[in-house]
């Protein structure tokens, strides 16, 4: 499997709008459903898999970086999604840095 595989152009977005972690999941799951032609109901599940994949542990790695994730309904494949918020967001990193 190829990286061009899992992500692809159409899946980054830079000022994703969202200052706080719970925004930027929520928008992260619209803008991923719009890109693959989902509707409002798989973009809600998303968010809800990727909020309760958060309370398991933090996603943040540090320097500014988190990598949330989760399994969700409706996606039969691994799809990656690169954004760049419009303010940092806190996913709790080790360095305590906002990612």
């Amino acid at each position: 499997m190829k990286i061009t595989d899992v992500l692809t152009p159409t899946m980054t977005r830079c000022d994703l709008p969202g200052a706080s972690k719970k925004r930027v999941l929520e928008n992260l799951s619209s803008f991923i459903t719009e890109q693959l032609g989902g509707d409002a109901e798989q973009s809600d599940g998303l968010f809800q898999k990727l909020v309760a994949r958060e309370r398991l542990g933090r996603t943040g790695i540090g320097e500014g970086v988190a990598i949330p994730h989760c399994r969700a309904p409706g996606f039969n494949r691994n799809h990656g999604c690169l954004i760049k918020p419009q303010k940092p967001a806190d996913f709790h990193p080790p360095d305590h840095t906002p990612g």
